[in-house]
């Protein structure tokens, strides 16, 4: 887990260690990680260095190192990983998490040389591999990065995490679902009793709204993997889009008892009765989230719209205020007290509401829901005062600054809003949706490189219509208009015929001469008359045909 980078998996697998053996000399180290999770972060890291400095082995080093790399402590990071090789010399592992460090402080190119070393240590450290995956789609490179996994793949036949991962590569860069499928195949033949790669071709099916492909999938899945957690929510997906409303609800019972702890399966079950229009029996289900986990924001919000549906707003109001005296100071009672009186209609109330939250929280998140309310309430200059003041006194908070560029674009200023998501892009340059707007931002700008983003976009959140028509749309602005065709038509049978995508579909045709295919489209759309919004775009341009 701390290979992967999943260092919260990495301190509460040593925490079970020391519960499972008191008398073991671990002990003192999960101990202290307990402490640094607690918040009390100077005296345990100070205990943490002096275990590590005094051990010959490199137990409390692996923790120190993933205390320091989660709090951003990159040097002192480094210095963990130089002691560890100190100890233990020539491993592989050493050079991955040296280059896990230089990713994280955004020096790709001292990341790539690491990870490359790490591979002439051992050829066979797919999380290597991985990360120079990573780096080449970070790089526009996904032929690149498809060979790299296709070279794992030749080597070892039966490497089931490297079929997965080419399969997912194949998938979000133009390959056929047929061969991605194939390749889950042959995962999941390598690794019978593994879930993942029946999950995955569960969802990859899903994800091309092939429904009845990913029900026998579930099928599959449910006889090779029974009683898996993830295998029976995957497998309830599928067949409550396949149609099978009751059988989506046993499977989600099966579920509850998989995860006995979580509202997810509760949540999962209102939905389905929601699907078949009982109410009564939805609101049963989140109020059995609810006891067994009274935390989860998810249900809390699912509460009180139910309760609002149903008409019963005084008992969803007493909720909502029962959660507020239960946590005074956290976020969450702010958000949910928001999102009520929204619900109710009463959203100047959820302004002050919010700005009370933000103001006693400094939450981001908070502050976010606060900027886009005043927005959606067509409340223009309160938002740009606070979304300046706020960006003004937290210049870091790049998730914010992306809202900013949202109503930039709304407003026209197309150049603020490119300068913005360049900022952001260099926080989150794995962000789909502000890499599609500012592929978007680019074509209207008129300048280059939007193919590279809107490819990027499409890469990071595969099959979805919208961002599909942006590349499409960049593809066209230079001249790629054959290639911008073909990936509009999958955009519009993905989005089952929305009328924006076939619009976008009628532009292209016409653009590439094919008049006849641009009039089929344009009829479509003439027929919702007013409904839709380009109505008068669509009868301008069946004049000219």
């Amino acid at each position: 887990q701390l290979r992967l980078g999943n260092l919260k998996q990495a301190d509460s697998l040593l925490q079970r260690a020391a519960a499972a053996a008191p008398g073991n000399s671990q002990l003192q180290t999960s101990r202290l990680v307990r402490q640094l999770q607690l918040g009390d972060a100077a005296r345990p890291l100070a205990e943490l260095q002096q275990l590590a400095s005094q051990s010959e082995g490199t137990y409390a080093d692996e923790a120190l190192f993933a205390a320091r790399l989660a709090r951003g402590e990159f040097a002192a990071a480094l210095a963990v990983l130089d002691s560890m090789a100190a100890k233990v010399p020539g491993q592989a592992t050493h050079h991955e998490l040296r280059g896990r460090v230089q990713l994280a402080q955004r020096n790709f190119s001292a990341a790539r040389a690491s990870f490359e070393r790490a591979l002439e240590v051992d050829a066979g450290l797919f999380g290597a591999v991985a990360s120079l995956v990573a780096l080449d789609l970070l790089e526009s490179k996904p032929e690149q990065a498809i060979a790299r996994v296709q070279k794992v793949v030749d080597r070892d036949p039966q490497h089931s995490v490297a079929l997965i991962a080419l399969a997912e590569l194949k998938s979000r860069h133009g390959g056929e679902h047929e061969e991605s499928m194939r390749l889950l195949r042959a995962a999941a033949a390598a690794s019978p009793l593994a879930a993942e790669p029946r999950v995955r071709l569960i969802e990859q099916a899903l994800r091309k709204r092939r429904f009845k492909e990913a029900l026998s999938l579930a099928q599959e899945a449910l006889a090779a993997v029974p009683g898996d957690a993830r295998v029976l929510e995957a497998a309830g997906r599928a067949q409550l889009e396949a149609g099978d409303v009751e059988q989506a609800a046993t499977t989600f019972r099966a579920l509850a008892g998989a995860m006995p702890r979580s509202a997810l399966p509760y949540m999962r079950l209102a939905r389905v009765y929601l699907v078949q229009g009982n109410r009564e029996a939805a609101l049963t289900a989140v109020r059995k989230g609810l006891e067994v986990d009274p935390n989860s924001v998810e249900a809390q919000g699912n509460l009180v719209d139910l309760l609002v549906q149903m008409n019963q707003s005084g008992r969803a109001q007493e909720f909502v205020r029962r959660q507020r005296q239960m946590r005074p100071s956290e976020p969450s009672g702010y958000s949910l007290e928001a999102a009520y009186l929204v619900r109710t209609k009463a959203a100047d109330q959820a302004v002050g509401v919010l700005r009370e939250g933000v103001s006693r929280t400094r939450d981001p998140e908070l502050a976010g829901k606060l900027f886009s309310l005043l927005l959606q309430l067509g409340r223009d200059a309160e938002a740009a005062s606070f979304g300046s003041d706020w960006m003004r006194q937290h210049p870091s908070d790049a998730a914010f600054e992306y809202l900013m560029s949202v109503r930039d674009i709304a407003r026209g200023d197309l150049r603020m809003a490119e300068q913005r998501l360049a900022r952001v892009l260099l926080v989150f340059p794995s962000n789909g949706l502000a890499l599609n707007n500012m592929a978007w931002v680019l074509v209207k700008n008129g300048k280059s490189g939007a193919v590279e983003y809107a490819r990027r976009a499409v890469s990071v959140m595969p099959d979805q219509p919208d961002l599909m028509d942006t590349l499409a749309m960049a593809l066209a602005a230079e001249g790629k208009v054959a290639e911008a065709l073909t990936i509009q038509r999958r955009a519009l049978d993905l989005s089952e015929g929305k009328p924006d995508i076939r619009l976008g579909l009628a532009r292209l045709a016409l653009q590439a001469g094919d008049k006849a295919a641009a009039r089929e489209e344009l009829q479509k759309l003439d027929q919702l008359g007013n409904t839709f919004r380009e109505h008068a775009e669509v009868k301008a341009l069946l004049q000219k045909l």
